[in-house]
């Protein structure tokens, strides 16, 4: 059979191939169960119809026409399938989970910086006078004698909405330069900014135990600073990591050393900023609503510590997980 007769006896049936294909492009759902086997024989005999071609030596247009056809019906036909939007959260977070698991050695680090320093400041802050004017900035100390009142003015539901938008765009911005910087500075920088963040509350916390109203203080920022605190440590945890593999890059080069830590310290940075984030309408709406009694407070800082840190510990575990 001559190449003009058998595109002419063919070539019908490659257009159907085509249009199938073109509708299950545009969504694969949309073939009906006949469209889809007529899918299938269409693909077959077109393979068979490529192998003639190359066989009996027809045009390379001809040729490189079905090939694109069949190539085209392979990738429908073969294409992975598409995971809800649900399947792909839950596979997000396992990939978290087991990320801060893999790297709790640099997450606890970061963690004891910052808790290890806000204790050291407390006691120090609370023997020595001139360490407050040492760590905290001048333009702070409204702030600070604000929390000394011990409550909260109201706010109506759109200051607080306000307020939620304020929390959002600012508190990741620690998380994202307490990770960022890491690289840049052998992770000295993501220390001393935990450390400093760490010292900064000591003090505050040295202050209000002064005036008896610590407890006051604990349940105001517990609620959404146990979320928001990790989402920064876990941040700068991903820059001491980048620091690390510059330290210590082994056997690899340097520049090798923080491209397989890069992956790594990039999901440590985006969870400090995703938690940062579902912190602040925790900040804005509940942890300073002069409403909310302190036994919520209480009880949702337990539930939020006791919830992260089954999250963190167990979500994803697999076998093969060091325990």
């Amino acid at each position: 059979m001559n190449e003009e007769a058998f595109v002419r006896r063919r070539e019908k049936e490659w257009q159907r191939l085509a249009l199938l294909c073109a509708k299950a492009d545009s969504n694969p759902r949309s073939l009906s169960p006949a469209e889809f086997d007529e899918l299938v024989r269409r693909y077959r005999s077109a393979s068979s119809d490529l192998s003639h071609a190359r066989t009996f030596g027809h045009h390379p247009p001809l040729i490189d026409s079905l090939n694109d056809l069949v190539g085209r019906a392979y990738s429908v036909l073969y294409r992975r399938p598409r995971r809800p939007a649900g399947a792909l959260l839950v596979a997000a977070l396992v990939r978290a989970a087991q990320t801060v698991r893999r790297r709790r050695a640099f997450v606890l680090a970061s963690l004891m910086l910052l808790l290890g320093s806000a204790f050291f400041s407390y006691f120090v802050a609370g023997k020595n006078t001139d360490f407050r004017e040492a760590i905290v900035p001048a333009q702070m100390g409204d702030v600070f004698e604000g929390w000394k009142k011990g409550q909260f003015p109201g706010r109506t539901g759109g200051e607080n909405g306000m307020m939620t938008a304020v929390y959002m765009t600012n508190n990741p911005r620690v998380s994202i330069i307490a990770g960022a910087v890491g690289a840049a500075s052998f992770g000295l920088l993501s220390a001393t900014m935990m450390a400093h963040n760490g010292a900064m509350v000591g003090v505050l916390a040295s202050e209000m135990s002064k005036v008896h109203k610590l407890p006051f203080l604990l349940v105001s920022i517990l609620p959404h600073g146990i979320t928001e605190m990790s989402g920064a440590a876990i941040a700068a945890a991903g820059g001491l990591l980048l620091g690390w593999a510059l330290i210590d890059p082994g056997r690899r080069s340097r520049a090798d050393s923080l491209r397989a830590a890069g992956p790594d310290a990039g999901i440590l940075l985006l969870i400090g900023v995703a938690l940062t984030l579902m912190a602040a309408p925790i900040e804005g709406f509940f942890s300073f609503n002069p409403d909310i009694p302190d036994a919520a407070r209480l009880g949702v800082i337990v539930v939020t510590f006791l919830g992260w840190l089954a999250f963190w510990s167990g979500f994803g575990r697999t076998p093969d997980e060091e325990a």
